[in-house]
């Protein structure tokens, strides 16, 4: 073959080998030309999708939302307005309750042609690394790992929410490159249209992490048509761009721009594999992903069946309303708080009860009234219920006082408050009161009447007899004063006509009524050694006595109680005369006879008068046999006849 001829057949090879390399470049760029299919550059919109309705305690809807800006990052609701209808109709009351954990579905596609063998140990680590806290949460977040095929993804790790199950799939059996052509934008078009049907639970969020070089030289499907579809089913591609050995500089480039190209307006993340730093935003933008916020809203007309119910977000028009269906069974219960509304200090109505203590916080009996039921009027069974105090647990109730109970509230705070009640019948199924709002202060304990506890019967009527206790005492004590009076009022006041000193040189002499014979000479007084009195003697039948223990004048050993009203002293005049006996009134006590019942009388002006070591009390004491009647260090014992 001449010269010129080996020159013609070099050039037309070169030609056909570009032409082979720039192929599958221009059937995902669409090259400038008039050929070229124009890449249609969509944009992802914000979303607001509700996963999952459901009743938590009725007639509360529990709504979990997914609401993410067009960058697939989660939208801050506490700063929005949400409206939300049930059934047609605006609802009121809207409440942001929290977030949730619903989880993530991680689609990781890997498309290893034979130029990639050199990246395949950064590709696992990368994997590694996206399966461990925080990014992956065992048991909550799922992956699948599949690889590209010649036309359908060719599924590697089966859908799993543990850590190990992916870590021990990557370690043990690493990935490899594949033997011939795979069909990137085939796979890729298949695995969305399945994505939605594959996952383990409905409310998990999908994304797609690829890897991959960019380039496809065997698909029929066209990128563009991948794109739409992915917006349209809200699941981002993220790409991650592996580096092939066997394309130049323009080819490796072109693949790039297509990745980055796709995963934009996807909204997902572009990245590269040398850049592990990097790649890590795309495992931080899934797990963001991981939670929904709850909103809960309070049914306007409680009532059985299937409702339409719709949110939106009216400040971010951009945004389009969420929109599902909530059913509400007939069996449900229902329970509301029957207490008298609240009032204002001016007797208007007002939305919060009024409540005063001295230390709040400390507990707080308060009286709830309650009124249950079901939606469809069946009466049922309520299998227990409990008080919920600013969101925290709060004591149980018994089910069987449901309607008219009182309680001990803890854990009140100065300001505003709630209390509500959650009940739970057989079924399991709970319903809720409205929030009961509670404005505390400190101060003197004030209580709304409407809360306080009220007087049960059994209180009432202890109340009554302990009233009636109380007014048979104080009669009693009336008439014992009053009689005591009469008896002061009637006694003829003693006036000694020849008052003299207690100390005589010769003592009078007291001769024994009941005795015959003369009592013996009167002798000095002579101081006798402490003893225990001596036991009673008998006292003569029919006649009460008294028998001197221990007196400093001399007299018979017993002394009869001669009249209805019987005067102690020293006074001569008395009738038992101690006239010796310095620590004795002349006037001491008056012994009082009613039938058979004595009682004595210290006189007021008069040393203190004990019996059995006990002080006489102004209005007197009554006498009974054996008692010992003790003034200084004079004792007297009484015996009844």
């Amino acid at each position: 073959m001449s010269r010129t001829k080996w020159s013609l057949f070099a050039i037309i090879l070169f030609i056909a080998l570009s032409f082979l390399i720039l192929l599958p470049v221009a059937a995902q760029d669409g090259e400038d030309g008039e050929d070229a299919t124009p890449t249609p550059e969509p944009t992802p919109a914000p979303t607001l999708l509700i996963d999952v309705a459901g009743i938590d305690a009725f007639p509360g809807v529990d709504l979990q939302v997914n609401a993410r800006d067009g960058s697939g990052e989660m939208l801050d609701l506490t700063r929005q307005f949400i409206a939300v209808t049930h059934d047609g109709t605006i609802v009121d009351d809207v409440r942001l309750i929290g977030d949730v954990d619903v989880g993530t579905y991680t689609v990781l596609l890997l498309d290893l042609p034979p130029g990639v063998a050199d990246s395949l140990p950064a590709l696992q680590d990368a994997i590694l690394n996206f399966a461990s806290e925080p990014t992956m949460k065992d048991q909550v977040d799922y992956v699948v790992v599949y690889r590209v095929g010649e036309g359908e993804p060719v599924q590697l790790l089966a859908p799993t929410n543990f850590i190990n199950g992916v870590e021990n799939e990557f370690r043990t059996q690493p990935p490899d490159t594949d033997a011939g052509p795979t069909a990137l934008i085939d796979t890729l078009s298949a695995l969305l249209d399945d994505v939605s049907g594959s996952q383990p639970l409905p409310e998990l969020r999908p994304s797609i992490v690829l890897f991959t070089d960019g380039t496809d030289a065997v698909s029929e499907a066209e990128p563009d048509a991948v794109i739409a579809r992915a917006v349209e089913l809200g699941i981002p591609i993220h790409t991650i761009a592996v580096d092939n050995v066997d394309l130049g500089e323009f080819a490796t480039t072109a693949g790039r721009e297509f990745l980055a190209d796709l995963s934009a307006q996807t909204g997902g993340i572009g990245r590269i594999l040398d850049e592990p730093e990097m790649v890590s935003d795309i495992w931080n933008r899934i797990a963001a992903t991981r939670s929904n916020t709850i909103v809960r809203y309070i049914v306007p007309e409680p009532a059985a069946g299937t409702f339409d119910v719709t949110l939106s977000l009216p400040d971010m028009p951009e945004v389009p309303a969420a929109t599902t269906t909530v059913t509400i069974p007939g069996d449900i219960p229902t329970i509301v708080f029957t207490n008298e509304p609240p009032t204002d200090e001016n007797g208007d109505s007002a939305e919060t009860y009024t409540v005063s203590m001295p230390t709040p916080g400390d507990e707080l009996r308060l009286h709830f009234t309650t009124e249950s039921g079901w939606l469809d009027g069946t009466a049922r069974t309520i299998a227990a219920a409990q008080l919920v105090v600013n969101g925290e647990p709060g004591p149980e109730i018994d089910p069987a006082r449901l309607d008219n109970f009182s309680a001990e509230i803890s854990g009140l705070t100065t300001g505003l408050n709630t209390i509500a009640l959650i009940i739970e019948d057989a079924d399991g199924k709970q319903a809720r009161t409205d929030d009961l709002l509670l404005m505390v202060s400190e101060g003197e304990a004030s209580v709304p009447q409407s809360l306080r506890t009220p007087l049960t019967t059994a209180g009432l009527i202890g109340l009554i007899l302990l009233g009636v206790v109380v007014v048979i005492v104080i009669v009693w004590l009336v008439r014992t004063i009053l009689r005591r009076m009469r008896e002061r009022a009637n006694r003829p006041k003693y006036v000694d006509p020849n008052p003299r000193p207690k100390q005589r040189a010769e003592p009078t002499r007291i001769v024994d009524q009941e005795s015959e014979a003369t009592t013996p000479p009167v002798s000095e007084p002579t101081t006798q050694p402490e003893q225990a009195p001596p036991p009673p003697a008998p006292p003569v039948s029919g006649t009460a006595q008294f028998e001197l223990l221990r007196t400093a004048t001399e007299l018979p050993q017993r002394v009869a109680v001669s009249r209805p009203e019987f005067l102690i002293g020293s006074a001569p005049t008395a009738d038992l005369a101690l006239v010796d006996d310095p620590d004795v009134a002349r006037i001491q006590a008056t012994v009082i006879q009613d039938g058979v019942v004595y009682r004595i009388f210290g006189e007021i002006d008069a040393p203190q008068l004990f019996i059995n070591d006990l002080p006489v009390p102004d209005y007197g004491a009554q006498l009974t046999d054996g008692d010992v009647i003790a003034v200084g260090d004079v004792q007297l014992r009484f015996l009844q006849g």
